[in-house]
């Protein structure tokens, strides 16, 4: 049993738009609320190497992530190892003809974690609204990034 947290938000902006702002690794830092380094590249079976703020103590943790999904304009998951449970997902869908895209933003906690981070849900579900309210500022108030 798995437990799955996701958070919407629609884009006024193409789908190619907003996947090329997730895709542009080197200027997280500058939306993401989250992140202060990233490299890597964007492709199923490479690896990304994120280093995140934990919010609880400001310290950096850096973490060591696999693309196991990458459909430009449309998705992209990643994962601490390519066979674990836990997974973080975009999936873009376009919306007005394609002139928009809804973003579910989620994260999937396999079955023998959720237990243990059941206390961490709610602040798992405001982080996610914050990074999708980030993405939606990024991709609609600069375009100049993509």
């Amino acid at each position: 049993m798995a437990r799955t947290i996701s958070a919407t938000v629609t884009i006024n902006a193409a789908p190619a738009e907003v996947w090329a702002v997730l895709c542009d690794l080197a200027r997280y830092p500058e939306w993401h609320p989250d992140i202060r380094r990233v490299t890597g590249t964007i492709q199923a079976g490479s690896q990304v190497v994120v280093g995140t703020v934990l919010p609880s103590s400001g310290r950096t943790v850096i973490r060591r992530l696999w693309v196991v999904a990458a459909q430009p304009g449309a998705e992209l998951r990643l994962r601490p190892s390519p066979s674990s449970g836990r997974e973080q997902s975009f999936t873009l869908s376009p919306v007005d003809s394609g002139t928009h895209t809804e973003v579910v933003n989620s994260s999937t906690i396999p079955g023998y974690l959720v237990w243990l981070a059941w206390p961490l849900f709610a602040a798992l579900q405001t982080r996610l609204d914050r990074v999708n309210q980030a993405l939606k500022y990024r991709a609609e108030q600069d375009p100049g990034t993509i």
